[in-house]
């Protein structure tokens, strides 16, 4: 069943994915374009948003996509980007970086754009990925939340999220996942907001912003 699911949702992920990319673009776009350095790309799925990624910043960027269904797609865009030299696409998860030869604390920045709803243990994950970044190195995120007010919209939420996540990769639309990430550890600067034209009101509210980790 779970292969299955992969293999749906990667099918799905191909024609859906230029529709959410095109909805996301006008925050997604000036976020990702900011990543230097060695790069964790988190999720990146098909790879609708490595065309984002500016050679001239970028040194290394390790594309960390566990489901396999995608990796056609994304090396043929990593190709169309240009940056098959600096761009590797690694199988697994983020509990497993270290086999890959990532050293924790090496990390410049991690990139996370609508992946972390569908991640395992997300509060482990983030943690995980805090570790991975140096000190002064920066999390650029874009991600849906938990509904933070309006007793109907929060449970209208919940129901949704018994059916949402078996048809969408294992998305969950009701994660507190700003909250985790303040959480995960010492951060320099903090940069998060709601993103333009939603409220708290609306059935699945976006974030986006730049956490900077301390220490440097």
């Amino acid at each position: 069943w779970s292969s299955f699911q992969d293999e749906w949702f990667a099918t799905f992920w191909v024609y859906f994915g230029p529709i959410a990319r095109e909805n996301a673009s006008s925050s997604v776009t000036p976020l990702v374009s900011q990543a230097r350095g060695v790069v964790l790309d988190i999720g990146p799925g098909a790879g609708h948003w490595v065309h984002l990624f500016d050679r001239s910043k970028v040194s290394k960027v390790y594309g960390v996509e566990p489901n396999r269904g995608h990796h056609a797609a994304l090396r043929q865009r990593v190709r169309d980007a240009g940056l098959q030299d600096v761009y590797e696409v690694i199988g697994s998860g983020v509990e497993n970086l270290e086999d890959f030869g990532i050293a924790k604390g090496s990390v410049d920045t991690v990139v996370t754009v609508q992946c972390l709803c569908s991640v395992p243990r997300p509060g482990t994950i983030i943690q995980d990925l805090y570790s991975y970044l140096a000190p002064g190195g920066q999390w650029l995120v874009f991600e849906h939340v938990r509904a933070r007010r309006g007793n109907l919209v929060a449970w209208y939420q919940a129901k949704i999220d018994y059916i949402w996540p078996r048809f969408f990769g294992g998305c969950s639309i009701t994660r507190p996942t700003d909250e985790m990430l303040l959480q995960a550890g010492k951060w320099k600067s903090v940069s998060l907001k709601n993103v333009a034209g939603e409220t708290d009101y609306d059935v699945i509210p976006h974030i986006t912003g730049i956490l900077v980790k301390g220490g440097r």
